[in-house]
């Protein structure tokens, strides 16, 4: 069996004894595991050893949790992170994401779950305790729904404005205006890129415009962009 290196970034010693234990003692993977309290020790360990999996605590007294884990990915980007907390805010989990984690869970996890979050981080999947899960489903949802709002205010702006092109031609303007490319615009959008050099094709065949840059500075004038 495979050993998996794996190192526990915590500054209180209980948390990090707890998680040795839960770590050591359960029967399913082996685990060499390596400790530290803060940026500098997480640093010389990930130079030194073949670590594989980083699990992280959120609120360190030198360094947020997910500006170390930059750090280190930065360092090994083959590294798997595990963000740990106290606290199930959405903001907190979001950082720790950007920053490069592969997961986020609450201290009060079993090692069944802490288990599982390991696997599926391993194996290039991400992993949310449940109640982590749950808001950045829900905060997904008010996402959706804003642009959904957005959408319909803007479709009734296109309307209105008597400007010849539908709601997704000004969608695909609004992009360009944004210089994104055929190829990027048509990834946003789910749709393919033939597609949306048609759509800009005909867009300038309506307004009888010579060029992107024509298209683009039309909308500007009528107060699309």
């Amino acid at each position: 069996m495979k050993i998996i290196h794996l190192l526990i970034v915590d500054d209180h010693p209980i948390i990090r004894d707890g998680l040795r234990n839960m770590l050591e003692t359960q029967r399913i993977y082996t685990f060499k595991v390596f400790e530290a309290e803060n940026e500098l020790q997480a640093i010389d360990v990930v130079n030194s050893q073949p670590i594989d999996v980083v699990i992280m605590d959120f609120q360190l007294p030198d360094k947020k949790g997910h500006e170390i884990t930059a750090t280190l990915l930065a360092l090994n980007a083959n590294l798997k992170v595990l963000g740990l907390s106290n606290y199930d805010e959405y903001a907190y989990a979001l950082d720790m994401l950007k920053a490069g984690a592969r997961g986020y869970v609450l201290k009060n996890i079993g090692t069944k779950d802490l288990l599982a979050a390991i696997s599926e981080i391993m194996d290039g999947k991400v992993y949310y305790s449940n109640e982590i899960a749950n808001k950045l489903i829900n905060h997904k949802l008010k996402q959706l729904l804003l642009e959904e709002d957005g959408n319909n205010a803007y479709k009734t702006k296109v309307q209105e404005s008597g400007v010849p092109l539908s709601v997704r031609e000004m969608q695909i303007v609004r992009l360009i205006a944004g210089e994104y490319t055929n190829d990027e615009i048509a990834g946003k959008l789910a749709l393919s890129k033939r597609t949306v050099d048609n759509h800009r094709q005909n867009m300038l065949n309506k307004l009888q415009l010579r060029n992107t840059a024509g298209l683009v500075r039309y909308a500007y004038q009528h107060g699309l962009l």
